[in-house]
């Protein structure tokens, strides 16, 4: 296993806008380094437009090797928190929309459009909270504590 890169976020929570993701991802690279990150960036940009129609209060965590030094990740991690009740209010065109986006079933289908590595979470849930927490907190050889940035959409 490679050495995994330092985080970019040291350790806990940061909530960042959507106007801050150049910033946070694509500026610490020189150019050269971050010709795959604008890729992603601007892939990543497409999908938060496409949640943004979904007119649905949703939390994102952005985590994984985006999150870090590595100058070419392979996909943007991130884990959507959507409630159940406020999901099964939506109407049946952007309901399609929801489960185009964020199910299971399409994870591949997002993942070859979009390059996000994307996972569905009840916010509801202390469980998925505590799973989360633990899986975008820590690199895979557990060496480096890495925080968590958290983007909001359609709040208030």
């Amino acid at each position: 296993m490679p050495t995994p890169h330092p985080p970019l976020l040291p350790g806990g929570f940061q909530h960042i806008g959507p106007w801050q993701l150049d910033q946070q991802f694509l500026e610490p690279f020189s150019t050269a380094a971050g010709k795959r990150r604008k890729r992603l960036m601007t892939r990543f940009r497409r999908f938060l437009d496409d949640l943004t129609k979904l007119d649905l209060p949703l939390e994102l965590w952005i985590g994984g090797s985006f999150a870090t030094l590595n100058p070419e990740p392979d996909a943007v991690d991130l884990v959507v928190w959507a409630s159940e009740a406020e999901t099964e209010r939506l109407p049946p065109k952007r309901l399609r929309l929801f489960e185009r986006l964020l199910h299971a079933s399409q994870a591949e289908w997002v993942k070859a459009n979009y390059e996000v590595d994307v996972s569905l979470a009840d916010p509801d849930s202390p469980a998925d909270r505590d799973y989360w927490t633990k899986k975008f907190s820590a690199d895979p050889a557990n060496l480096h504590q890495q925080g968590i940035f958290k983007l909001l959409i359609n709040h208030a």
